[in-house]
């Protein structure tokens, strides 16, 4: 589990159906550190509670100064008594996980799984973004799919659209901020908590404020109501179920693309639009103003208001996509609706554009006469190894502008994969996972080709201990410092650890592993690295030598202002695209 992300805690009791408990949040410690507290009322013998794992949560918890990795557990007190649940490490760069059940038992008794069905459901082939959210199921996604192929959109930003509007619930009810635990010092920590059914019905017909997963206004439900002849109001929204409520999303989102005569695909930016301002949908730029600040809209979301200058369809669209690249890592992995083909090896090579890569250092390209609806916009990679096939799995791309020297935007289009997608893979004796993320500016985007190079040589030497610093951000821009790191075609590793832990490793490290550093430079150069120039290290002092260069590489340092170093970390570069054999089936 990672912190700023959403977990589900699962409570299961016996007639303990109307009882209040208190649930309580502790790090592990010496001394255990209270982080948040907060009664709740059991549902039945079986109940789910939605946490946050705040920056706050971190801070109050880092009494031993254990940084970003810290051990936490829940307890749950009813009348004197009280049950704990497995400690769970969280991290910064861990990959979510699905905690065993019972996650917290009052009756000491777990629970017999779920059994898994039979077949692949659409919401898994899809494997949307905010799909592991504790507030989204199967039926939730299933529909979302749908709803987008009649409205002709993505439904990975129908997602992000919803979590954005819905302040990260993904609820239909009224949102309202609430104190919702307080920290050691006895301050209250506030969130955003969706109304029950019994505290909607105490509102008014149209009580004050937007409701509802693409928070609906009045101007919005009098439209909807005129339109299609309803009588919809806040309140019967707010009583509604998500799937229920989605009919109403499409209506209002295909209202207002026949109000303005939208006849192509919605992007991204442009379904945020048709949700937050439809009447601005009219083809203008990104840095048209929508709402200037003297609009009475303006007051409310004077956030995305980057500038002070008014919100423009670019700030608007920032913040959607942000919710796109958070969601990206808040899949869900352990689909109830379906077997998890993701990491299964048997499949139909014939409907995705798939890498096969050879340990013996040969990578293709196979694109196939037809490829799936779903899948023209993945790719699927495969190592090969000892005549056995190892299907890494199947990942998004997304298509951007080329950026030219100075991060200035070009004509042509390039594709690029969010490594956060992959989870690692271990099957057999292939291993390889990029155990620690350490960029704090969103470089996690790399070249489809590239990242099959990559891959390839992770699996080939078994590294599932590599740190990512980074290669290209989400618009293939060069960030962090850095001025060559674009379009994801060159990207920073931590240099290898005897400990093979990801930690920060430099030239001059004791715990530096060279040999092991120089065997894994040898084999990404087999894998096209390093081929057009050498990748970027620095000189230092190995077995007397003082100018010792891994293999591979060559000197890089300018200091000074816009200088760079390389004595702690790897710049992967020069990486050969013509060595990817293409063959169209």
């Amino acid at each position: 589990m990672k912190f700023g992300t959403h977990v589900k805690a699962k409570i299961i009791s016996k007639n303990m159906a109307g009882k209040t408990v208190r649930l309580k949040i502790w790090e592990d410690d010496i001394s255990n550190v209270l982080l948040f507290e907060k009664d709740y009322i059991l549902g039945g013998d079986e109940t789910f509670i939605t946490l946050f794992l705040t920056a706050q949560m971190r801070k109050d918890g880092d009494d031993w100064k254990e940084g970003n990795e810290q051990e936490y557990f829940l307890e749950i007190e009813y009348a004197g008594q009280s049950v704990d649940s497995e400690v769970i490490n969280v991290n910064d760069s861990a990959p979510k996980i699905k905690v065993a059940e019972p996650a917290v038992s009052m009756t000491g008794v777990g629970k017999t799984p779920t059994q898994k069905q039979d077949g692949t459901c659409a919401c898994q082939q899809y494997d949307l973004v905010w799909g592991g959210h504790p507030n989204v199921n199967c039926n939730f996604r299933k529909k979302v799919v749908e709803i987008s192929k009649r409205q002709n959109f993505d439904p990975n930003h129908f997602m992000a659209v919803m979590y954005v509007e819905s302040a990260h619930t993904f609820s239909p009810s009224k949102i309202e901020l609430k104190v919702v635990g307080h920290r050691k010092n006895g301050k209250p920590i506030y969130d955003y908590v969706p109304l029950t059914k019994e505290e909607v019905l105490k509102l008014s017909e149209n009580f004050a404020g937007a409701v509802g997963l693409i928070q609906f206004t009045p101007e919005a439900i009098t439209d909807l109501n005129k339109r299609y002849s309803l009588s919809l109001t806040k309140r019967k929204l707010a009583l509604m179920t998500q799937l229920d409520q989605l009919d109403y999303a499409e209506k209002y989102i295909a209202m207002w693309k026949e109000n303005n005569k939208i006849t192509t695909k919605l992007t991204l930016a442009d379904l945020y639009l048709v949700v937050f301002s439809p009447s601005k949908m009219n083809g203008s730029d990104d840095n048209t103003i929508l709402y200037s600040k003297k609009s009475k809209y303006y007051e409310s979301n004077k956030s995305v208001d980057k500038d002070n200058n008014g919100i423009s369809k670019k700030e608007l669209a920032i913040r959607a996509y942000d919710s796109f690249t958070l969601g990206l890592v808040n899949k869900e992995d352990s689909f109830e609706c379906g077997n998890n083909n993701s990491s299964s090896d048997t499949f139909d090579a014939n409907e995705v554009i798939t890498y096969h890569i050879y340990a013996e250092g040969k990578i293709e390209k196979h694109i196939p006469k037809e490829i799936k609806e779903e899948y023209k916009k993945k790719y699927k990679y495969v190592f090969h190894k000892n005549g056995k096939e190892y299907i890494l799995g199947i990942f998004n791309f997304k298509l951007t502008k080329e950026m030219n020297k100075g991060n200035v935007a070009g004509k042509n289009d390039v594709e690029l994969i969010d490594i956060r997608e992959f989870k690692g893979y271990a099957k057999d004796d292939v291993k390889l996972k990029f155990l620690t993320l350490n960029t704090d500016s969103e470089r996690y985007y790399i070249n489809p080709d590239c990242y099959a190079g990559l891959l390839g040589a992770m699996a080939d030497m078994n590294v599932d201990y590599l740190g990512f610093n980074g290669f290209s951000n989400y618009e293939a821009k060069s960030t962090g410092g850095s001025s060559s790191h674009r379009n994801g075609e060159k990207g920073d590793l931590r240099y290898l650890s005897k400990n093979k832990k990801a930690e920060p490793t430099l030239l001059q490290s004791t715990h530096f592993d060279i040999p092991l550093q120089n065997n894994f430079n040898d084999i990404l150069y087999k894998f096209y690295w390093g081929r057009l120039e050498d990748m970027y290290s620095e000189h230092f002092t190995y077995n007397g030598n003082k100018n010792y260069l891994l293999n591979h590489t060559k000197h890089m340092v300018k200091l000074g202002k816009g200088g760079y170093r390389h004595y702690h970390h790897l710049h992967l570069t020069g990486f050969d695209h013509s060595q990817i054999k293409t063959i169209k089936e």
